[in-house]
């Protein structure tokens, strides 16, 4: 587990981009925030991932900061294409205006602890839906070898993400992103995709309904994603999602939610 959380912190490392980086644990909702008021793209990366899951169910009157980090991390999900404005407070100073949140939330940990800190609930108010899960077996290093540091065109790609920071010019300098554009065939797959899903949900009781309900939304991410690894030109020029993207995205998407 820590070999890979080491991997990704080398590649932001060394293409200059710690800032990416979050602290390995999130102790309140407000903490979230004040971390994405201060970078909008954030990889935080935790350990035992089902210990955060029950402090967070556990969670009561007097530790509402826990449970406010659930609500946060669903906000912050569907808000990364647009403007999230936290809080709700009275002052309205405290309440932080954070355009394009964009938090990344590895978390890693043993399957027995992940899924004792599920309950149907979690699947109803839409925490699970939203989660990408592998569950992953030990392999034992076969060769002996010290094991690697990240591969050149993975950290090559990171360095061509990073680096591209395109503004709307002007005094302001706002970050807006990058619009990737579908192929005619992968916007027709992908659409196609989500008017089955949605018959699909029809037709499934209020539990698995709620598990697929986000299956169609993590295809577009992940062929978005498939996509953007083939960036090396920080201009980003040329690029778009094609049929291939798409398919494969379509193809992981739904092997988890089945899972």
């Amino acid at each position: 587990k820590e070999h890979a959380r080491k991997l990704n912190r080398k590649a932001l490392a060394d293409s200059g981009q710690e800032d990416f980086l979050a602290p390995s644990d999130l102790a309140s909702g407000a903490g979230l925030a004040s971390l994405l008021d201060e970078h909008p793209t954030r990889l935080a990366q935790i350990d035992e991932i089902g210990d955060l899951l029950a402090s967070i169910r556990a969670s009561g009157p007097k530790s509402r900061h826990l449970a406010t980090i659930e609500t946060y991390l669903k906000e912050v999900y569907s808000s990364s294409d647009s403007t999230w404005i936290t809080g709700g407070y009275a002052d309205v100073t405290k309440n932080k205006v954070i355009r394009f949140p964009h938090l990344v939330l590895y978390g890693t940990g043993s399957p027995e602890k992940f899924w004792e800190s599920i309950t149907p609930s979690n699947i109803g108010d839409g925490v699970l839906p939203r989660l990408m899960i592998f569950s992953a077996e030990y392999v034992r290093n076969q060769s002996g070898e010290r094991l690697g540091d990240c591969p050149h065109d993975i950290a090559k790609t990171v360095q061509a993400w990073t680096q591209w920071k395109p503004t709307t010019g002007g005094n302001l300098e706002v970050i807006r992103p990058m619009i990737v554009p579908f192929d005619t065939l992968a916007a027709k797959r992908l659409k196609e995709h989500q008017f089955e899903i949605a018959d699909r949900r029809v037709k499934e009781d209020h539990l698995r309904a709620a598990v697929w309900s986000r299956t169609a939304e993590k295809s577009f991410k992940l062929a978005l994603i498939f996509a953007c690894q083939r960036i090396r030109d920080p201009s980003g020029g040329g690029l778009q999602v094609s049929l291939d993207d798409a398919d494969r995205a379509i193809l992981l998407s739904n092997w988890l939610t089945r899972r």
